[in-house]
């Protein structure tokens, strides 16, 4: 059994549009988000292990809502970094990236 050690989330300089919608929770290796506000999926992106970024389709999961979440295939051991892009309510853009690692 994969052992999964959940990263602190990557943090970027802070700006406005982050107070808008800030992730709650993440859940992996279901890529789950728990916003504080309603936001809208606009790209999210998988990179494992310092290859090339990989988009993911988020389906139907382009409405606004508080909850999103996508299986995430099992690509082995190694760091995950999740490129998450959204919209909040208010039309403001949020880019808030995270990783966790699989031993």
């Amino acid at each position: 059994m994969k052992a999964i050690r959940v990263a602190a989330p990557l943090a970027l300089a802070a700006s406005p549009a982050l107070a808008h919608s800030a992730i709650d929770a993440t859940t992996p290796p279901h890529i789950g988000h728990t916003f504080a506000k309603r936001i809208r999926l606009t790209r999210l992106g998988i990179t494992h292990d310092g290859g090339n970024a990989v988009d993911l389709d988020p389906g139907g999961q382009t409405v606004f809502a508080v909850r999103s979440g996508l299986p995430l295939a099992d690509k082995g051991r190694g760091v995950y970094r999740i490129e998450q892009r959204s919209l909040s309510g208010d039309g403001r853009p949020v880019h808030q990236p995270f990783a966790f690692q699989v031993q």
